[in-house]
């Protein structure tokens, strides 16, 4: 059963000692410099789209989201115009390829083929259903010297209705996974932060300033909600913004909100969360 309980949070700042994960210190540094809690999710089909709103984007958030798998001219040219975009403007490359696998098959999955993502992805996606052997593989995926991949976020909760990952037992073994792989595991997607770790980065989908649902199962909230109650670091944005027909002002409101909420969480000193 969840409950709700004030917990103390420390500013992005305070929680850099904290941090044993060099993405999670970079991050942190992007988010403060940038002043941005947004990372953009950019789910089109074409590189030249993907380029595109990445491009808009850029300046104003600290990780830009895909699903390089629904590309439907994936080329190797893509690849090094969005790590050129990412170093000018300072963000990090997300593929939400979330793996699920063997350890020997997510290792091919993540090296090899036509995406080869361990080559320009510096943070992905994992379910936590494989256990240890899925970090494993990635421990021996990120020490690589081709890759640039830094580390995973652990799906411990999804933001459609009905999910599994609702289950408390699957967040606390979650978490406790996280715990011991700290060197792989920078955080977690999820809708509530459900452990007061300052070590960890806590990513949420499902926010939306102007709905409440798609009609097909998503549910979003607000920013606020996200971050100042539900606890989160970084909210992740898709259609809210990339079908927005003033993308780029959109953005910038996205943007300023997720500070400006994040500011006012910490300013609190204390966020709802769920007793972990």
């Amino acid at each position: 059963m969840e409950k709700s309980q004030v917990t103390h949070r420390l500013s992005l700042s305070d929680r850099l000692q904290y941090m044993k994960h060099s993405l999670n210190k970079q991050l942190v540094e992007i988010m403060v410099k940038k002043q941005t809690c947004l990372c953009l999710a950019v789910d089109c089909t074409t590189s030249k789209l993907v380029l595109k709103l990445a491009e808009e984007a850029a300046p104003y958030v600290c990780a830009i989201k895909i699903h390089v798998d629904i590309l439907k001219d994936f080329n190797t040219g893509f690849v090094s115009a969005l790590t050129d975009l990412a170093k000018e403007h300072d963000f990090v490359i997300f593929e939400d390829r979330k793996f699920a696998d063997t350890g020997s098959t997510v290792e091919l999955q993540a090296t090899s083929g036509l995406y080869k993502i361990n080559c320009w992805a510096h943070l992905v996606t994992l379910h936590s259903v494989p256990g240890q052997p899925i970090l494993d593989a990635f421990r021996r995926i990120i020490q690589k010297p081709d890759s640039v991949l830094k580390g995973c976020l652990l799906v411990s909760e999804l933001s459609t209705k009905g999910a599994l990952t609702d289950l408390r037992d699957y967040q606390a073994s979650s978490l406790k996974l996280a715990e011991e792989n700290r060197d792989v595991v920078s955080g977690f997607i999820c809708q509530t932060r459900f452990s007061s770790d300052p070590s960890f980065l806590y990513w949420t989908p499902g926010v939306n300033l102007s709905a409440t649902t798609d009609g097909i199962g998503q549910q979003w909230r607000t920013i606020n909600k996200a971050i100042v109650q539900d606890g989160n670091d970084i909210i992740i944005v898709g259609r809210a913004l990339t079908k927005s027909n003033d993308f780029r002002n959109d953005v910038i409101k996205y943007k300023e909100a997720s500070w400006n909420a994040l500011s006012l969480a910490e300013e609190a000193n204390a966020f709802c969360g769920r007793d972990s």
